[in-house]
C-alpha cells in the first residue's frame, strides 16, 4: 500500500501526513519500531531494500519516504507498484509530494493499492471558512480570522501562523487592515535581504507584528543556512535560499534581542529599529 499527500498545499499535506503517521503509531506500533523514514529521492533501489526487510516486532510496517516518486520512471514506479502489491496491507510506504503524481503513475499505482490525498490552493471562500475554522479552535475572534484570510491570500502556512501569533497576543491584530500584515512581510523582506534603505522602510511601517516576525523569518534564514531545514516548509527552503546574507546567525541574535528589549520596556517607538 502507498499513501501519498501531495502539495501543491504542502502545509495542509504534512499536517494530514502527520496524522496518518501517528493513527499508525496509535493503533500498531506504539514504540515505534516498525516504523522508518529514508530519503525518498535517492532512488528505487535504497526504496526497495527497506520494503524488502520486514519487521520483527508488529504484523505492519511503515516506511516514510518523502518525493519518492517526484523523478521515478515510469517503469520503476510499476516495479514499485508491483513489489506492494506483493506485500499487500503489511507495509505501507507513505510519501510527501510537492505536486500530484502524473496520471501514468496513478494508473500503475492503483494495483498497489494507491490512497492519494491531494492538497490544492485554496482561495476564496473555501478559503476563508478554513481559516475561521482553524482560528476558532484557537479563541480567535471572527473579524481577526477574515483579516487573516485576506491577508494570506490562500497560503495556508502563512494562515496558520498568524492565528498563533493572534492566540499568543490578541491585541497584535486587532482590527488590523489587511495591508498591515503584507507591510510587514515587506518590511522584514528589506530587512533580510539588507536592502540600502530598509531602516527608513521599517520606521515608516512599524507595528506591533513587525518585532516577532523578524524573528521568525531570521530564524528560518539561519536555519536555511546551517542546511537545518527539516520540517521547514518548501517554499520558506526556497525564500530564504534566494536572499543572501553574510551573517544569518547575527541577524537572529540581533533580532531576538531587539524583542526581548521592546517587550520589557527598555525600548519604544523607532528605537527599536536601531538595535537591529
Amino acid at each position: 500500500m502507498i499513501v501519498i499527500c501531495s502539495g501543491p498545499d504542502t502545509f495542509r499535506a504534512r499536517e494530514r501526513m502527520r496524522g496518518l503517521v501517528e493513527a499508525f503509531r496509535t493503533k500498531h506500533d506504539a514504540e515505534g519500531f516498525s516504523m522508518e523514514t529514508i530519503d525518498g529521492r535517492q532512488g528505487l533501489s535504497p526504496l526497495l531494500a527497506r520494503l524488502s526487510s520486514a519487521s520483527l516486532f508488529t504484523r505492519k510496517k511503515l516506511v516514510r519516504a518523502d518525493g519518492c516518486l517526484t523523478k521515478m520512471k515510469i517503469a520503476d514506479v510499476r516495479i514499485l507498484a508491483a513489489k506492494l502489491k506483493t506485500d499487500g496491507d503489511a507495509t505501507i510506504l507513505c510519501t510527501l509530494e510537492d505536486d500530484s503524481p502524473d496520471a501514468k503513475a496513478l494508473v500503475a499505482l492503483k494495483e498497489a493499492p494507491c490512497h492519494l490525498y491531494p492538497f490544492p490552493v485554496m482561495s476564496g471562500r473555501e478559503f476563508r471558512s478554513w481559516v475561521r475554522k482553524r482560528a476558532e479552535a484557537e479563541g480567535v475572534t471572527r473579524d481577526v480570522a477574515d483579516a487573516i484570510a485576506t491577508s494570506a491570500a490562500g497560503d495556508s502556512w502563512i494562515a496558520v501562523n498568524e492565528i498563533a501569533k493572534a492566540s499568543a497576543y490578541p491585541t497584535f491584530v486587532a482590527v488590523n487592515a489587511p495591508t498591515s500584515y503584507s507591510s510587514s512581510f515587506d518590511v522584514v523582506d528589506a530587512y533580510l535581504r539588507e536592502s540600502p534603505s530598509w531602516r527608513s522602510t521599517f520606521a515608516d511601517a512599524l507595528t506591533d507584528a513587525s518585532i516577532p516576525l523578524v524573528v521568525s523569518q531570521s530564524r528560518s534564514q539561519a536555519r536555511v543556512a546551517d542546511s537545518a531545514t527539516e520540517g521547514m516548509n518548501p517554499y520558506v527552503i526556497r525564500k530564504m535560499q534566494g536572499i543572501r546574507c553574510l551573517n544569518p546567525a547575527m541577524k537572529l541574535e540581533r533580532a531576538l534581542q531587539t524583542l526581548v528589549l521592546g517587550r520589557s520596556g527598555y525600548l519604544s517607538g523607532e528605537e527599536w529599529q536601531n538595535t537591529l
